[in-house]
């Protein structure tokens, strides 16, 4: 986002038809491993559906955390980089 220099993650989805089959985990890591070395930055941001259960699942195993913060209805997550780990 250039009016504030924070990196987002606008939309990470998978085909319902390929969903349970690790691929959101998988593009994940590499959506991060990508960003990391692209952006100086230390944290990556998004917005999930609150509904969204498994999504907000996933991104809180790989370290996001709750903003309390919202964009719409969707509540805002962040990734410190400096506490990722691709163990989750």
């Amino acid at each position: 986002n250039p009016e504030d220099d924070t990196v987002w993650i606008v939309r990470h989805m998978v085909d319902e038809k390929h969903q349970g089959k690790g691929l959101g985990k998988a593009g994940l890591k590499a959506l991060i491993k990508f960003m990391q070395k692209k952006y100086k930055t230390e944290s990556i941001f998004l917005d999930v559906i609150k509904e969204n259960k498994i999504a907000t699942n996933l991104y809180l195993k790989a370290g996001f955390k709750n903003t309390g913060k919202k964009h719409g209805e969707s509540p805002i997550l962040e990734l410190k980089l400096k506490d990722y780990t691709e163990e989750y």
